[in-house]
């Protein structure tokens, strides 16, 4: 077995030709390109016995020679794949599972029932061009640029990508290439590899769809560094994955608000870590981060107003053609702030972003810029450094919220930051305390985050009202402003009940 380190790039519209004379291979390709034409047969059971398992076989045609291969799950993010790789040469065309001598390979294919229904699902066929890059200090990557088409049924879809293979050197290696290649050419990252699109393709899996944050799984001996970087990789994990919801048509709104999500929760997590963290790389990283929140954010806020308060007035008042027209420049506003979303999640920037990240986590760049006791900072146990962060927000949080009465709409727009800072953080680092407590406290602070949403409706609302044309008939603007009125002062009422409950929580993290 071998380990196979990816990265994997869409790239829409490139030709070998072109991809020839691009700086990065001009510079460090060594021999001559090799092109060859790939034939693929992806083998699973009817009920996706090895899917269930992460499992991927294939038998691969390569001129008149024939490979089968396994690949098993791995870790994947920022289009950077790790995974188990198996393979060996066969016969012809027809697997030859006793061939593999691994013993996790042995021990699943010697079922009998799994090796007698195993069928052909998908098929990928492509032209590769390969290149051999050669960088100092011995780093070699293979570079191959796939353009074909994957075949499910009557289902195709296009292949036109990037795959760079670490062959000698370290994975940050590969993102240095891909940092290259994105700065002269239009690529974004792919974290799906060709069988993933083929499962999907075949609705043999369901499209994608909301990812939610799991455990972070931090063990509780963790250092504060290795909290710092298993929650940055959540982040960008998030972001990647909602992706497609955002790209479909028709739209998906839980994918702006998912990824927006993910970007506020690795700009907290910078922020939380800045005491311990190179804060000129930080603040740039998190500013790039802030800049793709910016374009998220009005489409939320457009999703916002259409799904809570015009949806239900227009089912109060059915008839209201002023209401309809209003509900129709809403949507018309959406779809545009949609595009703008699609237009940055695409771009240049977009996929530097998200490798300059990558990268600075791989390198450990931090460490680099730091002295010993910013070091022994880092190495310290999570657990501590969490206890001081919470305690810190904690009472940020309840010094504001004992005075809530006094607060004007601002200060009650402050506290709602506060509150989602310090609820990120009690997510964060959950894991570590390990209890009960630590759920109950999130969702009683989840619930005053619920709360002061809503009593922030009625600023967003009139933000986005204004940015729609005005008609002579102001009835549909009257209602909507009544209705968000009415909605802030039922809430009100709510802030009570719900802060009562979040101070009668114990401190999970004493």
């Amino acid at each position: 077995m071998s380990t196979e380190t990816e990265l994997k790039l869409a790239l829409e519209g490139v030709t070998a030709g072109q991809l020839q004379t691009q700086p990065e291979i001009m510079a460090h390709a060594v021999g001559t390109a090799r092109a060859q034409q790939l034939d693929n047969i992806y083998f699973d059971t009817a009920t996706l016995s090895l899917r269930r398992r992460d499992v991927a076989l294939r038998l691969r045609r390569n001129g008149d020679r024939w490979l089968q291969t396994v690949k098993t799950s791995g870790s994947t993010c920022a289009g950077l794949h790790q995974r188990g790789e198996w393979e060996t040469p066969v016969a012809g065309e027809a697997l030859e599972l006793d061939r593999f001598d691994h013993s996790r390979l042995k021990k699943l294919f010697e079922k009998p029932g799994l090796r007698r229904t195993l069928i052909p699902i998908f098929r990928t066929d492509f032209q590769r061009t390969t290149w051999d890059l050669q960088y100092p200090r011995g780093v070699r990557v293979e570079m191959a640029l796939d353009l074909g088409q994957i075949q499910a049924g009557e289902h195709t879809e296009t292949i036109s990508e990037v795959e760079l293979e670490l062959i000698e050197g370290k994975p940050e290696d590969l993102l240095k290439t891909g940092r290259a290649l994105a700065a002269t050419l239009p690529v974004r990252l792919l974290n799906a590899s060709k069988a993933e699109r083929g499962y999907r393709l075949g609705k043999y899996t369901p499209p994608a769809g909301v990812t939610k944050n799991g455990p972070l799984g931090l063990h509780k001996k963790a250092s504060a560094e290795q909290a710092f970087i298993a929650i940055l990789r959540q982040g960008m994990f998030r972001l990647q994955a909602h992706e497609p919801l955002v790209l479909a048509q028709p739209r998906d709104i839980e994918g702006v608000h998912q990824m927006r999500i993910a970007t506020r929760r690795m700009r907290s997590c910078l922020q939380l870590f800045r005491p311990l963290i190179s804060k000129t790389v930080s603040v740039e990283l998190g500013n790039s981060i802030r800049r793709v929140t910016d374009v998220l954010g009005p489409a939320r806020d457009w999703d916002v107003f259409i799904e809570e308060t015009l949806q239900p007035l227009g089912q109060e008042f059915p008839q209201h053609q002023t209401l309809q027209a209003l509900a129709r420049a809403a949507r018309e506003q959406r779809e545009r702030a949609y595009q703008k979303v699609a237009s940055a999640i695409q771009s240049r920037d977009y996929a530097l972003l998200l490798l300059n990240l990558s990268l600075w986590i791989e390198q450990r760049a931090w460490r680099k810029a730091h002295g010993r006791v910013h070091i022994e900072a880092l190495d310290q146990r999570a657990r501590r450094f969490a206890r001081q962060t919470l305690d810190r927000h904690h009472k940020k949080v309840n010094r504001q919220g004992q005075c809530f009465e006094k607060l004007d709409a601002l200060q009650r727009h402050q506290l709602r930051i506060h509150c989602m800072r310090l609820r990120y953080t009690a997510e964060f680092f959950a894991d570590l305390f390990g209890s009960e407590r630590s759920q109950a406290y999130i969702l009683s602070l989840s619930a005053i985050q619920d709360v002061l949403g809503v009593l922030n409706d009625g600023r967003m609302v009139e933000h986005l009202m204004a940015q729609i044309p005005a008609e002579g008939d102001t009835t549909a603007t009257d209602l909507v402003r009544g209705w968000t009125a009415a909605n802030v002062r039922a809430h009100l009422n709510q802030f009570t009940v719900a802060w009562e409950d979040f101070s009668s929580r114990g401190l999970f993290w004493k």
